[in-house]
C-alpha cells in the first residue's frame, strides 16, 4: 500500500488555511511511503533532504506535512544522532625533486614543505603508455629509513584501456621520501622492420628480416602527492510521521 504526502513550507498566519493544491510548487516536496497492506495507523521516519532543509527555518517552525487531500498530518522532528563526514581529496606537487639515474634503477628524492600534507598516495604523471614499472617508496628521517610501499605502476593500453599510476602509502609521520623505479629504460619493438636483401652469384637471392628495438626512458613530468581530510557535514533532521 502506498501513502502519498507532501512536506510543505508555510508562512505562519498567511497560509494556514491554504489547501494543498493552492500552495506554490516551490513550497511542496512530494513523498511516497510504502506501507504494509491494509495498515491505517503506522509510524514512519522520513529524512528531510538538503533542499527542504535549506529553505526551512532553523527550528523547523514553517514545516507542515499534508496528505494527498491537503489535510495536516502530525509529525515529530528530530535530529540524526550520527554526524556525517565528507572525505576531501587534496593534491600537492613534489617540489625540489632530486634525480639519480642509473642503468638498473632510477632514484627520486624529495622533502615536503611546511605547508604540504603527508601523502596517502603518490601518483606519477607521465605522458607514456604501454609500460610496467616496479616502484619502492621509502620514508626517510634523520635516524631511520623505512620501506613504506612496494607496488607496480602500469599502462596496458596496447591491449585495453587499463592504467594505474598511483601508489598507496600507509599512515606515517615521514616528511622526506625516496622512490626507486626498476628498469627505467624500456626496449620496445618498432612497428617497422628492417629488410636486407643479399645477392650471391652462385645462389638465389636471399632476404633477411630484423626487428628494430627502441630504447625508451621512463619520462616523469611530475609527482602528485595526494592526501585526504575529513569534513563534518551539517546534521540533517528527519521527520517521524504518525
Amino acid at each position: 500500500m502506498k501513502y502519498h504526502a507532501s512536506i510543505c513550507l508555510l508562512i505562519l498566519g498567511s497560509f494556514v488555511s491554504s489547501t494543498f493544491a493552492a500552495l506554490p510548487p516551490s513550497w511542496k516536496k512530494p513523498i511516497t511511503l510504502e506501507l504494509p497492506g491494509g495498515a491505517t495507523d503506522v509510524l514512519v521516519a522520513v529524512p528531510i533532504d538538503a533542499e527542504v532543509y535549506a529553505k526551512s527555518k532553523p527550528n523547523g517552525a514553517d514545516l507542515r506535512i499534508l496528505d494527498s487531500h491537503g489535510e495536516s498530518v502530525s509529525y515529530l522532528r528530530r535530529l540524526e544522532s550520527k554526524a556525517k563526514t565528507k572525505r576531501i581529496r587534496q593534491i600537492d606537487m613534489a617540489e625540489n625533486v632530486t634525480l639519480e639515474p642509473g642503468d638498473d634503477q632510477l632514484s627520486l628524492s624529495f622533502k615536503l614543505t611546511e605547508q604540504q600534507h603527508i601523502p596517502e598516495q603518490i601518483e606519477f604523471v607521465t605522458p607514456l603508455d604501454n609500460f610496467k614499472k616496479r616502484v619502492r617508496v621509502y620514508g626517510i628521517s634523520p635516524d631511520d629509513e623505512q620501506l613504506l610501499s612496494e607496488s607496480v605502476i602500469f599502462d596496458y593500453s596496447r591491449f585495453m584501456n587499463v592504467r594505474q599510476t598511483a601508489i598507496d602509502l600507509p599512515v606515517s609521520t615521514f616528511r622526506e621520501f625516496r622512490l626507486l623505479i626498476e628498469n627505467p629504460t624500456d626496449e620496445q619493438e618498432s612497428q617497422l622492420l628492417e629488410l636486407t636483401r643479399k645477392l650471391n652469384t652462385d645462389q638465389e637471392p636471399s632476404q633477411e628480416e630484423r626487428v628494430i628495438l627502441n630504447r625508451r626512458p621512463f619520462k616523469i613530468e611530475r609527482l602528485k602527492l595526494i592526501s585526504f581530510s575529513e569534513k563534518k557535514m551539517p546534521t540533517i533532521p528527519s521527520l517521524s510521521i504518525g
